[in-house]
């Protein structure tokens, strides 16, 4: 993961913060190796790992990351690993 951008979630009724998150912005390649800019929230109240490895659920009809998980490095595709580790 890269560093993420902090902002407060806004309660609609209130106006008020009534949460904290983390706005993401970082390269995702697929198990062949082709790659794609996402951005996506932490949905977490403090950062996620630096250098974590994600796996990502996205939708390419809605242009969006769906959810996301934390995978150990030996569950990321060769590819996508190469393209990540330049």
């Amino acid at each position: 993961t890269t560093t993420g951008k902090k902002f407060d979630v806004i309660d609609d009724e209130t106006g008020a913060a009534r949460d904290i998150d983390y706005a993401y912005t970082q390269m995702a390649y697929d198990e062949k190796g082709h790659g794609t800019e996402v951005d996506f929230n932490g949905h977490k109240s403090r950062p996620l790992k630096m250098q974590a490895y994600l796996r990502l659920d996205y939708s390419t009809r809605r242009n969006q990351v769906i959810s996301w998980e934390v995978v150990p490095k030996e569950k990321v595709p060769k590819a996508a690993l190469a393209k990540l580790n330049r």
